[in-house]
């Protein structure tokens, strides 16, 4: 059984890297006079300009850039603050209600839909994605999509308790993130116990996510729902509400050298799902460091487990 649990994670692991998206066209999106100084124009690069947004008080058309490019295209995205418009709307699935096909208040900020495409920042510091919504990056229906070195920020909680509110939602999607920050998304709502999560992946998702920085947002580091399966290896996820990483439902996900803590809950598998905890550090979380519940299968192996407030492994 075990040696069966092995290969359907390598058969996740081998999917995530060989969706990965070629390269097509490259458009450069930077805000009015950040210009490209006296370099020369590059070979098969579109300058792609948007309103000048230094003030930090207004959108930007970063969604425009998204929606022009072609799939497969890679947006360089210059340094700058980006601004969502926001967009409500209404989900037909819930991600984590007990009956799925429940409606969903929610809102969200930039969307990929229907389309592989590459968003890539100048670093975490520097290229800063200010969302506004509940589902900040919102992909959907993309077979290959990648998002690397930005900063993705300052979501709003959505009144519907049922939303999964997060930096990123992944639905039906090959998703690579990586060297992401996705930081201090603290929107709250008194009457919702929620807030907002790092990363969602829900209904057939498939996620890398590498190298990221998650901190300070008001709900999980990392959550997995309906079917969504996920490598996430190397990452600092600190300082949120519910559990650092947590799988639940059918999902499965392979969980490698982390380091989580500052949560209610280090990593842990619900439902049914199936998880592979091995080399990562779990420290100084209020209650469990490892949690795996219900019908849940975990393999833990490898693992620091520390200054943890109710125990370091809880079955």
């Amino acid at each position: 059984m075990r040696r069966l649990y092995r290969v359907s994670f390598l058969s996740i692991i081998v999917g995530l890297l060989c969706h990965l998206p070629a390269q097509a066209a490259i458009l450069q999106v930077h805000p009015t006079g950040a210009g490209q100084g006296n370099r020369p124009p590059q070979e098969g690069v579109i300058s792609f300009t948007i309103g000048d947004n230094r003030s930090g008080d207004r959108p930007d058309d970063l969604q425009a850039a998204i929606d022009r490019a072609g799939d497969g295209d890679t947006l360089r995205i210059w340094p700058g603050r980006y601004l969502t418009r926001v967009t409500k709307f209404t989900e037909a699935l819930c991600g984590n209600c007990q009956e799925h096909r429940t409606p969903v208040e929610t809102s969200r900020g930039f969307t990929i839909r229907g389309k592989s495409l590459v968003l890539q920042g100048m670093d975490r510091d520097s290229t800063i994605l200010v969302t506004r919504a509940g589902y900040g990056v919102l992909i959907i229906d993309s077979p290959s999509c990648r998002i690397e070195s930005m900063t993705i920020t300052g979501g709003k909680r959505n009144p519907d308790g049922k939303a999964t509110d997060a930096g990123i939602v992944v639905r039906r999607s090959h998703v690579a993130i990586i060297d992401v920050a996705i930081r201090d998304n603290t929107s709250r709502i008194d009457s919702v116990v929620v807030g907002i999560g790092g990363i969602m992946g829900r209904e057939g998702a498939e996620i890398l996510v590498e190298h990221c920085l998650i901190e300070n947002n008001g709900w999980d580091g990392i959550a997995l729902y309906r079917g969504a399966t996920a490598l996430i290896r190397d990452n600092i996820i600190h300082a949120g509400r519910g559990a650092g990483i947590g799988i639940t439902w059918d999902s499965a996900a392979l969980i490698l050298r982390n380091d989580i803590s500052g949560f209610w809950k280090g990593i842990g598998s619900f439902g049914d799902s199936r998880v592979v905890v091995r080399n990562n550090a779990v420290h100084d979380n209020l209650g469990w460091g490892l949690v795996a519940t219900g019908g849940s299968w975990m393999d833990a192996s490898h693992n620091v487990i520390i200054r943890n407030g109710n125990c370091g492994f809880a079955l």
